[in-house]
């Protein structure tokens, strides 16, 4: 008994030592610390579908100059003669038209022979109208038509203070003729055509002879 005693007083202290010590913990990896990435995004490329605004444009839009209209044709204007077309038709630039176009006149009241061999008093009215116009200016003036079906200007022609239309009539190079609504000179101008009808002159004598 005593040496149980003994013994128990020699071993508790020994294991009491070894219960008091502790294992050594394993070496654990050292923790990094956590690392926060920045990303950076790229700028949007500006797209080519859409251009870019400006705003001075905006305010001051661009606006297209109009074309030149043209203006109504006055009942009397001067014009240049460029062209005779016929024993009753000239081409004409009036004065102060915007377009800058030519126009045919019809020469009112007279009836002319075609401009052609099978017609000698035709060659000589040509003739005598390409003389007295060309190149000329001229006064213009409106009976009552502005224009006929053809485009044309019925008008009456003054060079100067000679009305040429009555001219033609006075030498017989043409016939009159009238087509309503356009008879103003209607008496004044069969009176002429009667005088040279009478006094055999042009269309109411004999065929013109050439000259040599």
């Amino acid at each position: 008994m005593r040496e149980r005693l003994l013994w128990a007083i020699l071993v508790l202290p020994l294991l009491a030592g070894c219960a008091g010590e502790t294992t050594p913990p394993a070496t654990a990896r050292p923790i990094r610390p956590a690392v926060t990435a920045t990303v950076v995004f790229p700028s949007p490329l500006p797209s080519t579908d859409i251009p870019p605004t400006n705003t001075l444009v905006m305010a001051q839009p661009w606006t297209a100059t109009p074309p030149p209209t043209a203006t109504p044709l006055p009942a009397e204007t001067l014009a240049l003669v460029v062209d005779v077309l016929s024993p009753e038709t000239i081409e004409v630039v009036l004065q102060g038209d915007v377009l800058n176009k030519t126009y045919v006149v019809r020469l009112l009241g007279v009836d002319a022979p075609a401009n052609s061999p099978a017609e000698p008093w035709g060659v000589v009215a040509f003739a005598t109208l390409e003389n007295w116009l060309a190149g000329r200016v001229v006064r213009l003036v409106q009976d009552t038509t502005i224009a006929n079906k053809a485009g044309e200007l019925p008008r009456y022609v003054y060079l100067q203070d000679s009305l040429i239309n009555r001219r033609l009539l006075e030498m017989g190079l043409a016939r009159p003729r009238f087509v309503q609504p356009d008879v103003r000179f209607q008496r004044d101008f069969q009176a002429a055509a009667d005088e040279a009808r009478q006094a055999e002159r042009g269309l109411w004598g004999p065929d013109p002879t050439a000259t040599p």
